[in-house]
């Protein structure tokens, strides 16, 4: 694209943004024909900021700094299978870029200096959720708040929680984020519940590597004991996506099975495992091309979840990994089970946790979680 417009359009200046600006100055070995260099010296300007702002500063359309508003969002949403005429739209509200807790596998992180970067405060969040309302026509929404690691900031979450608890038409509002044991271990199951947590993303990535100590490699793991987080957070029907990554240097064959079984024993409603995948622009890609272990065939369509045999994981031959990635299916299917008996026993945990209170809105709250449980029991059924 870039090659067409300086061809065709050599007045028009191009603005490159997004994460894979990172990967233009250490491109992979793969990108023969110098895409990377081409479009790295051929664009006028490289965002590696917030992308609203920038674009300000460079139109001179002041104020620079005033609010970004989120109203007119398109919404994402998905299909179930054999029920095409039920399409469920969800908005998604952006409350932050970037995340302190720097693993080194990570692009978005690296992206911004391992710094958290807010374009939403939590006054703004509920009234692009109250927008939502209004323009979807309906309360019980579901929306993604998109951030890192949302729960880091407490006072954040709180006053959001606040905000959404006190008016009875957002009772019904269910919310999505990212989180990590750390942040969340400030916080209790009920507490979130009552916030409006619907779904949380946890990255656990691995047991080992003295995993929950101050020695952690992956800081965001430190905090309260993991399984009691996941098992706190389903006792509130909160639902939970938990990731492994497959493949660390502290990983052996004799050792990650025990990894993946520890993974396993949380339970979580969805999960995402994958291998060890260096990508430009972050410290793992940069100290395992110090040694060696970024092989020439790496190519930029090698950047997804499944990809083994274009670098070298320390302990692992190409293709060992897709063994363990098998295992951990397997087991996770077979322990587990299907999500919509999860939910089901989930929702019935929450009603009973909650049901004898006498505050307006936790009833209400056991009430909804008593009506999940019957529809999973339909779904059930059929």
């Amino acid at each position: 694209m870039v090659r067409h417009i300086r061809e065709n359009h050599p007045e028009t200046e191009v603005v490159m943004g997004g994460y894979g600006v990172s990967a233009l100055g250490n491109p992979v070995p793969g990108d023969v024909n110098g895409d990377a260099v081409y479009i790295r010296e051929n664009s006028h300007h490289l965002c590696r900021e917030e992308g609203v702002c920038f674009m300000r500063k460079l139109l001179d359309d002041k104020p620079y700094d005033r609010e970004i508003t989120q109203f007119h969002m398109p919404t994402t949403g998905f299909t179930i299978e054999q029920l095409k005429k039920a399409h469920a739209r969800l908005p998604i509200i952006l409350v932050s870029l970037g995340c302190p807790n720097a693993c080194d596998f990570c692009n978005t992180s690296a992206f911004f200096y391992h710094k958290k970067i807010y374009v939403a405060e939590p006054e703004q969040v509920y009234r692009f959720i109250k927008n939502y309302q209004r323009r979807l026509k309906f309360e019980d929404i579901f929306v993604l708040l998109f951030d890192e690691d949302f729960f880091l900031n407490p006072d954040y979450v709180r006053e959001l929680g606040r905000l959404l608890s006190k008016d009875k038409s957002t009772w019904g509002v269910k919310w999505f984020s990212f989180g990590s044991t750390r942040s969340l271990s400030q916080f209790t199951a009920e507490e979130l519940k009552t916030y409006g947590l619907g779904a949380v993303w946890i990255g656990v990535e691995s047991f080992l590597s003295d995993a929950g100590t101050t020695q952690d490699v992956y800081a965001k793991r430190r905090g309260e004991d993991i399984k009691k987080v996941f098992h706190d957070l389903h006792s509130y029907g909160i639902q939970t996506v938990a990731s492994l990554v497959l493949g660390f240097d502290f990983h052996t064959p004799e050792n990650l099975k025990e990894d993946i079984d520890s993974f396993v024993e949380l339970k979580p409603f969805f999960y995402q495992i994958s291998p060890l995948t260096p990508c430009p622009g972050t410290a793992l890609y940069e100290r395992m091309t110090e040694e060696g272990r970024i092989l020439d065939t790496y190519k930029w369509t090698d950047f997804h979840l499944w990809k083994d045999d274009v670098f070298e994981l320390k302990n692992f031959k190409p293709g060992d990994i897709r063994r363990f990635f098998d295992y951990a299916h397997e087991r996770l299917r077979d322990v587990i089970g299907p999500p919509p008996v999860q939910m089901m026993e989930s929702q019935l945990d929450a009603y009973q946790n909650l049901k004898n209170s006498t505050d307006p809105h936790k009833q209400y709250l056991a009430e909804k979680a008593k009506q999940m449980a019957s529809y999973s029991y339909t779904y059930l059924r059929a």
